[in-house]
Formats: structure tokens, C-alpha cells, sequence
């Protein structure tokens, strides 16, 4: 391996992710003096196609100079519990949304 290659475990483990730079801004640094970038990882639980809960399992902060994951406890710590619920519930909906537009027929004139 290389010194540019990159290991992500927890976005290895996750279904989906997305970025949380916003929040973890708010909570965190609300100056922005860091300029930290965080992207949240999550898993799914559901059936079929379809899910019903998307629970955060970690997040991936980036100070510019170097990276680092934070899991699921980790993050609760920084931003609070419900902070990370509100923050479930949203990418659960912005999920469906996009799966209802992946699904929704494509007509061509």
C-alpha cells in the first residue's frame, strides 16, 4: 500500500453517508476557526428495497492537514443525542426521497 491510499473503515461498514460539515460546524467550532469538513456514515435497517431507519455509526472529520473517524459514541459526545437523532430522521427522509425518484418512471418526449 502507498502512502496516498486511503483506509476508511467506517465507510466500509456503511450503506450510505453524507455530508454533516454544517451540524458539526454548529456544534463544534461555530467561528469556523478549524474549518474542519465532517461526513456522517449510517447503516439501514429495513425490508426488501425499502428502510425504515438510517442510524449514524460514525463520522469522518477532515482538518485539511490530516483525517480522522470518530464513532457512533464519539459523535454523540461532540454533538449530543438529539442532534444525532435530527440528524437520522433527516437523512432517513432525503434517502427515500431520492429512492422515490430513482424508482419514478422516466418518460422521453
Amino acid at each position: 500500500m502507498n502512502a496516498l491510499t486511503e483506509i476508511h473503515p467506517l465507510k466500509t461498514r456503511a450503506d450510505s453517508a453524507c455530508d454533516l460539515t454544517d451540524v458539526w460546524m454548529e456544534e463544534t467550532d461555530p467561528q469556523n476557526e478549524r474549518g474542519e469538513a465532517c461526513e456522517a456514515y449510517f447503516t439501514h435497517d429495513g425490508r426488501g428495497d425499502a428502510f425504515t431507519a438510517a442510524t449514524l455509526i460514525g463520522a469522518r472529520i477532515d482538518t485539511g492537514h490530516r483525517a480522522y473517524e470518530l464513532g457512533r459514541d464519539e459523535v454523540l459526545a461532540m454533538v449530543g443525542a438529539d442532534e444525532v437523532a435530527r440528524v437520522e430522521a433527516l437523512h432517513l427522509e432525503t434517502q427515500s426521497e431520492q429512492e422515490a425518484r430513482d424508482m419514478a418512471p422516466c418518460y422521453r418526449e
